[in-house]
């Protein structure tokens, strides 16, 4: 953070003022001072001017930003013209700017205008106190003017004469005195040029090869700047789920071809590496965004086509779009011609466009105009007027009447008078059966105590009427055929007001619901649901397998038996209801509300939910199908998000995965050429290996191992000597690569055992004795060491021991004491570690080794502590950490990762090199394994794997439910699953920044930035 700015310049953001602003930003940052002026000045130079380039809302506070800009500047330079006394933030930051330091630090530039005209009020006077007669102290306010520099004359003559004022101003200096040393320092200037111009001729060739290569310089490193910045808003852009946006920035921060000066940064590769998916496989649901449809002004309405087939939008200036949802494309297209006020699709093919006076409907796939149709005397078209139901449009057209039009031709097919008188009502809320058979609505959508609502059956050209006792009548809707649902309001303005994405103002508020028989429109049962969160929409969902209906209104959900009206299930989602659906057809209604939550039922027999916060915030489009759509208020796209989104060049490999990895269930271990994966049949207490060939990619065999004890307690394969073993439960095997066999050992492990690097490990504390037991795997060498007269000692607090085969020796930690036990000489000591510390849990004591045990390093989790085989201490390093660790000395280098950040030390003095962030993802102890050919360095924690460039040192993949990565093929391999419990095996190539540039094309497929991406980027 910047601790001193010369000025900030405050300003409102028009043409002018902005021009201006910039200009005298520029200028003083460049402003050339006189070497001669030496000791006089506060300041050798003017280094650092603050100017927002942003305009701010109005309804905000300063930003933390500028208000630090603003205590850290010696001078507020304020930018007067016409419009400057008008703006909020202008008087903002001069009060804020006053907390801290006195008027006389406030400058002005005159643009238009006269002072008194366009100078603040704030600026024109002064607080001045005396002492009055009496000895009191007294305040007055009197004139003054600040000192203002005049650029209301020509720019040019403007920076000569006027911008010194400012300058000398900041410098601390007289403007007189900088003038006569600035015309003093030109006068030598010149004499200079003319005594070196000789010089500069025969030098010139020399300077222009030195310039050329320091231009070239300069713009390779602004070119990765620029890289760096598109690849961090890229990655900006897909956490606000705008994946196609995201795409292109990454792909316009990297290099497009072999001419290209673009420099290929590692955060560029990241971002494409984001923003493609790559490497990626299923983890369950996931709901990751895919697509943005894009709209040219903010969307206002969004839907589906019954099959899905289809997305369609509305923008707020009238343009109509539609999208083949498989192949994403843009496929009809109509500019808001007439005022167009909704949409509506008409069957499979067609889609609905509802003007103020007529109805057009166009082919979506030649984008034709099927017909139209024009309302009688030009009757405007409300919304909710036009429906479609059994291959039929029907259509309020204002004089009482509902016009039945042909969904083919638009020709008229049937004209119901259901009002008849039209003097003091109207059709309001109309709603048609899905047969088409009975139209439903009422003579009056808002009364002052009842309303009549009607059911009006277009065979028998009957009319059913039930008066209805309420204020307000919402929504109409026919459940089935035989059931109408009527939701009122009886206090309308009675709740919930959102006043801003920040703020809501949270008030309970309540909805009626009625449900009347089709047949006669007799009343068959009511509600009432109570909600407290903004009221986004109200509706109903009709869930024919339970003969059922869902109301929802607000942040509240009911599931209601249709027939009798009994409360079946009740719901509280996080925030309010944006839209429901049911499109697994399992009658578990699903629910995408306006904070971004998507909402899932989990069974007919509770009312608990299921809720993942994966969406835009403030969404007023949402849509459910196999896809998830979604538009945030404003948005100029709808988000297409996929439950089960993977890298699609994921292969899968015909072999047991078992339960997901990390649950003790499944583990891995690799070498070689080979992959073994070890996995807890389902619901058996057998584990089946599994060997698979790393270079072809296939399963060779599978092995179960039958009645393994106390399966929870172990569960890892880790190489000893020659051999390669697997501890499962209280059971040993031992696993044969060669033959593909695995078989049990005679070994039992007890519960005070422990297995480290190939020791198994016992031990005991008896009152102030410290005993140890250590033999090998296979149950030789056994070796067993005491210490006697150990004060303060308790089992209470002492942990698992670590094996260090560098150095012969188990370290085992009790409390805030090491004690080690040197198999060689058969002996125990005490290692003295610092004063700090201290074990929390088995899973906090870490150790490791290089290679020539000459150092050794042991870790609490708070402090790491480096010795050598004499166990005093050569240095120790802070270095907290919770979930994850490891160490690595080579090369001169401690490699040390802990949580999310990879450490850099020299390794004989501790001293820092470099710290580089990491994904945080895993828990446990981390892998590091070097690539020198391709320079980078891959750390797999659990599961996860990172990819480091070693060049940059930085992340430029994170690969999740990795098993291994292979360098000779190249490949990831890698777990998928949609249930935790059925894995699928499988593996991912390792891409080069070529491949990825490919596959970020292909998901593009033509699709280019826009002209307002291109202009914002300065693409």
């Amino acid at each position: 953070m910047i601790d001193f700015y010369n000025a900030f310049i405050s300003y409102k953001h028009g043409p002018l003022d902005s021009k201006i602003a910039s200009h005298i930003q520029r200028k003083l940052e460049h402003f050339h001072v006189p070497h001669k002026l030496g000791k006089k000045l506060k300041h050798k130079k003017i280094t650092q001017i603050f100017r927002d380039k942003d305009e701010l809302p109005i309804t905000s506070d300063l930003t933390e930003t500028i208000t630090n800009a603003l205590e850290k500047a010696e001078y507020l330079i304020v930018i007067c013209s016409t419009h400057t006394r008008e703006s909020f933030w202008v008087k903002r930051e001069i009060n804020t700017f006053l907390k801290t330091h006195s008027q006389d630090k406030i400058l002005t530039v005159l643009t238009e205008g006269e002072p008194f005209e366009v100078i603040p009020e704030e600026l024109l006077t002064q607080v001045k106190e005396y002492t009055d007669e009496n000895g009191f102290m007294q305040r007055v306010k009197v004139p003054v003017e600040p000192l203002s520099c005049d650029y209301r004359m020509r720019t040019s003559q403007a920076d000569k004469e006027e911008l010194p004022r400012l300058a000398a101003a900041l410098l601390g200096c007289s403007y007189d005195e900088l003038l006569r040393r600035r015309r003093q320092y030109r006068i030598r200037r010149a004499a200079a040029i003319i005594g070196v111009a000789f010089a500069a001729v025969v030098a010139f060739g020399c300077y222009m090869a030195y310039t050329g290569k320091k231009i070239n310089d300069s713009y390779i490193e602004s070119l990765r700047s620029k890289s760096l910045y598109l690849a961090n808003e890229s990655e900006q852009l897909l956490a606000e789920g705008k994946r196609v946006d995201a795409i292109q920035l990454a792909l316009a921060a990297l290099p497009g071809d072999e001419k290209s000066k673009m420099p290929e940064t590692g955060a560029a590769v990241r971002a494409i590496t984001d923003a493609t998916s790559a490497y990626r496989s299923n983890s369950g649901a996931s709901y990751t965004p895919i697509w943005n449809y894009k709209t040219e002004h903010p969307v206002s309405k969004g839907i589906l086509s019954e099959d899905d087939l289809y997305l369609a939008a509305m923008d707020q200036s009238g343009n109509t779009y539609c999208w083949d949802t498989s192949s994403k494309k843009l496929i009809f297209e109509k500019v808001g011609e007439d005022d167009p006020k909704d949409i509506l699709f008409l069957g499979k093919e067609s889609i609905l466009i509802m003007h103020s006076y007529n109805i057009e409907a166009y082919n979506i796939q030649t984008g034709t105009l099927i017909w139209e149709y024009e309302t009688p005397d030009r009757t405007p078209i409300r919304d909710g007027d036009v429906l479609y139901a059994n291959h039929a449009v029907f259509f309020d057209n204002g004089n009482g009447e509902v016009v039945r039009l042909s969904a083919k031709d638009g020709s008229v097919k049937d004209t119901y008078k259901v009002l008849n008188d039209m003097f003091l009502t109207s059709i309001d809320c109309l709603a048609v059966s899905s047969d088409g058979k009975k139209l439903a609505f009422t003579d009056s959508a808002l009364s002052f105590g009842s309303v009549n609502i009607h059911i009006f059956d277009t065979e028998t050209l009957k009319d059913y009427t039930a008066e209805l006792e309420t204020m307000f009548i919402v929504k109409i809707s026919f459940a089935d055929d035989d059931h109408l649902c009527v939701i009122a309001n009886n206090d309308m303005f009675n709740s919930s007001i959102s006043f801003s994405e920040d703020l809501t103002y949270i008030q309970s508020g309540y909805m009626q619901m009625y449900c009347y028989n089709s047949s006669n429109a007799k009343l068959a049962w009511e509600t009432e649901l109570e909600y407290t969160d903004v009221l986004s929409t109200t509706n109903t969902l009709y869930l024919p397998a339970r003969k059922a209906v869902l109301f929802y209104a607000g942040n509240a959900a009911a599931i209601y038996n249709i027939g009798t009206g009994e409360k079946i299930n009740d719901y509280l989602t996080g925030s309010s209801i944006v839209s429901v659906a049911d499109f697994n057809k399992n009658d578990l209604p699903e629910f995408i509300c306006r904070h971004g939550e998507y909402v899932f039922t989990l069974n007919e027999d509770s009312n608990d939910l299921g809720s993942y916060s994966v969406l835009c915030n403030n969404v007023i489009v949402g849509l459910i199908s196999d896809f998830i759509y979604a538009c945030p208020s404003g948005g100029n796209d709808i988000i297409c998000y996929y439950r089960y989104l993977q890298d699609n060049e994921w292969t899968e490999i015909d072999c047991y995965g078992g339960f997901t990895t990390g649950s003790s269930y499944q583990v891995s271990y690799a070498e070689d050429d080979l992959l073994i994966i070890a996995a807890r049949v389902t619901d058996t207490y057998d584990v089946r290996v599994s060997f698979i060939d790393l270079n072809s990619g296939k399963l060779l065999s599978s092995t179960d191992v039958h009645d393994i004890n106390y399966l929870t307690s172990n569960f890892c394969i880790e190489r000893v000597g020659d051999d390669i073993y697997g501890y499962f439960g209280n059971n040993i095997v031992k696993i044969d690569p060669e033959n593909e066999t695995v078989r049990m050992v005679d070994i039992e492990l007890d519960t005070l055992d422990t297995v480290s690097n190939g020791k198994i490990i016992t031990y005991n504390i008896l009152g102030s004795d410290l005993k140890i037991e250590v033999y090998d795997i296979d149950g030789t060498n056994y070796k067993e060491m005491s210490l006697e007269d150990v004060e303060d000692i308790s089992i209470a607090y002492a942990y698992e021991p670590v094996y260090i085969e560098q150095a012969d020796s188990v370290f085992l930690p009790i409390g805030r004491r090491v004690f080690v036990a040197n198999l060689e000489k058969q002996r125990i000591r005490e290692m003295k570690v610092p004063d700090n510390w201290i074990v929390y849990n088995r899973n906090d004591f870490n150790m490791t080794a290089s290679d020539d045990g000459s150092l050794i390093l042991l870790s609490d989790s708070n402090t790491i502590l480096v010795t050598d085989d004499s166990l005093k201490e050569l240095y120790t390093i802070r270095c907290y950490c919770k979930n994850r660790f490891n160490a690595i000395f080579r090369n001169n280098i401690l490699y040390v990762i802990a949580d999310d950040s990879l450490f850099l030390y020299d390794s004989k003095t501790g001293e820092l090199i470099g710290r580089h962030d990491i994904t945080e993802y895993g828990i446990g102890t981390a892998e590091l394994i070097f690539d020198e050919k391709n320079h980078q360095l891959f750390v797999r924690v659990g599961d996860q794997v990172s990819v480091f460039d070693t060049d940059s040192w930085v992340e430029i993949a994170f690969v999740e439910n990795a098993y291994c990565y292979h360098k000779e093929t190249e490949r990831f391999y890698v777990y998928s699953y949609l249930v935790s419990t059925d894995c699928m095996t499988g593996y991912i190539r390792h891409y080069t920044t070529a491949e990825l540039i490919e596959k970020a094309n292909k998901l593009l497929d033509g699709q280019e930035l826009t002209e307002e991406t291109r202009s914002r980027y300065g693409l």
